[in-house]
């Protein structure tokens, strides 16, 4: 079911949810408590920002039976405010708006993977999960909240709380594309890739974000059997680690090769990886999980090196010699 659709959500939907049928319809009390007790109710879609907060409560009341229908709620600048409660709601995921198709899609797994009599997916733990949920929060109330005030304040012409809102949306749009690559069902498009442009892009990235990041290749051909999606991703969120809980100072990218193949990683700086580190904080166990699986889709090895064990001080990919090619 989809409550007040917006322009291609439905048809989207339709492609979706091959097996389902789509009915939109605008909020009306008596109309919807017909259909919201329809057993036959999987799933509802709904924008958030169109309802009063009256209505939408009690939608959200209607939507506790048994079995409960999963809920997809469409979040814009009015952000949660007065139903907050919809982040920690069981079979529900919160999808910041505008929706994009690859996001609608991602939540879409999501809710289906929430079923009681669904079965878990292949190779999914239980720290893995949790850390995807910890993992988002932060940058989505950060979006949510800072939303709000542009709301209140744009009349003022206040531009230095637009920055912190674009890139908490931008977090959060880069953790869910990697999340959604590294537990999709996708095929790797394996290529032979010049590692050289990619590691531009990451470089590029970092300083858009104003990181301290610096740079270390060496002279000749980097090239190696990979998919391009999955050595961005990978390379996102090794600089993730290292900037988050690595031991200080800037970053930086460094490509080597040796008699075993080709190493790309960020490594944090030598001065810093044996100084005392900032209160050994280990990363949350989703984040090296989630590089692990990025590497095993390039596909490359793991790279991931820690001070005391515990803090990261180098995070990326390696190339085996007969996937790489020296120059």
């Amino acid at each position: 079911m989809l409550l007040h659709s917006e322009p291609g959500l439905e048809a989207w939907l339709g492609h979706a949810l091959p097996d389902a049928r789509i009915v939109a319809q605008s909020f009306e009390l008596g109309a919807w408590l017909r259909t919201a007790f329809d057993p036959q109710v999987i799933g509802v879609v709904l924008d958030t920002e169109v309802l009063p907060l009256s209505d939408l409560r009690t939608v959200l009341a209607s939507l506790q039976r048994d079995p409960r229908p999963w809920l997809l709620a469409l979040c814009g600048d009015r952000g949660l405010a007065g139903c907050e409660n919809l982040l920690s709601a069981p079979r529900t995921v919160v999808l910041p708006k505008p929706w994009t198709p690859d996001g609608v899609e991602f939540a879409l797994q999501l809710l289906r993977g929430a079923g009681a009599a669904a079965p878990p997916a292949a190779g999914a733990s239980d720290a893995f999960l949790t850390g995807l949920v910890e993992g988002l929060r932060d940058p989505l109330s950060s979006l949510g909240g800072y939303l709000q005030l542009l709301q209140h304040h744009a009349s003022n012409g206040s531009t230095e709380l637009l920055r912190p809102a674009m890139d908490s949306a931008r977090a959060l749009e880069r953790q869910i594309e990697c999340l959604y690559l590294a537990s999709a069902p996708i095929r790797p498009r394996t290529e032979r890739l010049d590692l050289r442009p990619l590691a531009a892009e990451a470089l590029q990235e970092a300083r858009r974000e104003d990181a301290r990041v610096e740079a270390d290749f060496p002279e000749g051909e980097l090239a190696a059997d990979a998919d391009p999606r999955y050595v961005r991703a990978a390379l996102g969120i090794g600089r993730l680690l290292l900037e988050r809980f690595g031991p200080g100072g800037p970053v930086r990218l460094q490509a080597t090769r040796d008699a075993d193949g080709l190493r790309l990683s960020w490594e944090a700086p030598h001065s810093a990886s044996t100084a005392a580190s900032r209160g050994d904080v280990a990363p949350p166990s989703f984040l090296p999980e989630l590089l692990e699986r990025l590497a095993a889709r390039v596909p490359a090895r793991l790279v991931l090196d820690r001070l005391n064990g515990v803090v990261p001080v180098s995070a990326g990919l390696r190339w085996a010699r007969d996937a790489a090619v020296k120059a």
